[in-house]
């Protein structure tokens, strides 16, 4: 959520407040209503104010002035008071002070420089949002310093005229308090707050962008039949019957399921970038299974990366698998995202569309 969704929603907050001071005072018209031990001229006064000092705290996160949004997230909380100014009194101190390093490189180690870094600070909650939206320009060597207020970095872009592809190496995109997240490599910005020690950003440099085609959907083979093909790559599959009676994920049997590329060859790769298509070392054709029972039966594989030509070397490409053959009761799953140059070159890179 941006900033000025985050105090929107303040805006909201104040908005309630006034319909429940309002409803208070509709509650006994014999009496003098009361909120709290406000009057209702004195809650007039209050709400006032409150809206007053939402305007200083948006104010203050505009102009990305730390020390004023402090002050002003103060007053916010003593004008707010009794428990709804506890909860956001709560919220704004898990904001921490934030100093940490970041560098970018190219895919032979070397820096970027010039290279904008998009970063969303956020904070403690839709009350007390941390920095918000802010970008880093690299220097020359290719790092970045961050200095902020808030709980969690998250690296929303990099952008450079000839960047294509971005690696976060080092843990996942998002850096927060805590050291494990999402497939446990979630990281916290306080490893990287020394200039020797940054969160290292790699990325794909290219000279020249060609006609890259890339594509994205399912292969469908039916099991034990007819095969299925898009982007030139071609799935067949095989598959033991489901067993009846048991827990779904432990009906599932052996599988195996072969790709093969139209009229070329295929080759499995580590690379994370798949920007540059080997000029050998292809197969016929490469067979991804599993054996029940065995010690390291999965009855899903995902994001398996691929090279590839086709179409007797006119086309190069690269893609991402992931199996899933027993999802449907009548096809083999494999989700597949592709690219591929159709004028015999081997450079894959996509140029970034921003």
């Amino acid at each position: 959520m941006n900033r000025k969704g985050l105090w929107g929603l303040l805006v909201g907050l104040v908005i309630a407040l006034t319909v429940i001071m309002w409803a208070s005072l509709q509650e006994d018209t014999h009496t003098p209503s009361q909120v709290g031990n406000v009057s209702p001229p004195d809650g007039e006064a209050k709400l006032k104010k409150i809206e007053t000092k939402v305007a200083a705290v948006e104010a203050a996160q505009n102009k990305k002035d730390e020390s004023v949004l402090k002050v002003a997230q103060r007053e916010l909380v003593e004008a707010i008071g009794g428990r709804a100014g506890k909860m956001l009194q709560m919220a704004t101190d898990r904001n921490l002070p934030i100093t940490m390093y970041g560098k970018v490189v190219d895919q032979y180690g070397k820096p970027v420089v010039g290279a904008r870094v998009n970063l969303d600070i956020a904070g403690g909650g839709t009350f007390a949002p941390g920095t918000g939206l802010t970008s880093y320009v690299t220097d020359s060597e290719g790092k970045f310093k961050v200095e902020a207020s808030g709980q969690d970095v998250g690296i929303l872009s990099i952008k450079h005229p000839k960047l294509a592809t971005i690696v976060f190496e080092t843990g996942d995109v998002s850096l927060d308090l805590d050291a494990v997240g999402k497939y446990g490599k979630k990281s916290s910005w306080r490893t990287y707050n020394t200039p020797d020690n940054p969160y290292i950003i790699k990325a794909w440099r290219v000279e020249r962008f060609e006609d890259v085609e890339y594509g994205s959907g399912y292969l469908e083979p039916v099991p034990n039949g007819k095969s299925f093909e898009a982007g030139g790559i071609v799935a067949t599959c095989q598959r033991e019957p489901k067993v009846p009676g048991k827990h779904w994920r432990e009906q599932e049997g052996s599988w195996s399921i072969t790709l093969k590329a139209v009229d070329g060859g295929i080759q499995r790769t580590d690379d994370l970038y798949l920007n540059e298509a080997p000029g050998s070392g292809y197969q016929p054709q490469i067979t991804v299974s599993a054996m029940r029972g065995g010690p390291d039966y999965k009855v899903q594989l995902p994001a398996q990366r691929f090279y590839y030509t086709a179409i007797d070397g006119q086309w190069y490409g690269s893609f991402t698998a992931s199996f899933d053959p027993y999802m449907e009761d009548d096809v083999c799953l494999v989700d597949i995202e592709f690219k591929y140059n159709p004028n015999g070159s081997r450079n894959l890179a996509l140029k970034p569309r921003y």
